[in-house]
């Protein structure tokens, strides 16, 4: 029988943050050892005040493909309906680029 690794990864919350804050919880679960780090592309924060301050998905994981070096790095959340698919596929490209390779793209119909 062939034993299952797990994987675990950390979802770290863009709203209600500030920059140092959530840079630092990218690089602490990469040094941690987390397989993978994650963050959404909501427009809006999903609790409290929709007028709360968010951080766009794309931009946090550009900054932290730069800050890491190891975890695979996605979106949990894309919003993909506000954005032209050649205009999402090149943000991935470009991720995967300044990644290292380390970027997931992951889509549901």
């Amino acid at each position: 029988m062939t034993a299952l690794a797990i994987k675990l990864g950390a979802n770290c919350w863009g709203q209600y943050s500030d920059w140092p804050s959530l840079r630092a919880a990218g690089i602490r679960a990469d040094s941690l050892g987390y397989d993978s780090l994650w963050t959404w592309d909501h427009l809006y924060p999903i609790v409290g005040s929709h007028e709360g301050p968010i951080f766009e998905g794309w931009l946090t994981l550009a900054a932290w493909a730069e800050a890491t070096e190891r975890a695979t790095i996605g979106l949990m959340v894309g919003a993909n309906t506000f954005r032209n698919p050649a205009l999402v596929a090149k943000l991935a490209t470009t991720l995967d680029h300044i990644s290292g390779g380390r970027a997931v793209l992951v889509f549901f119909l």
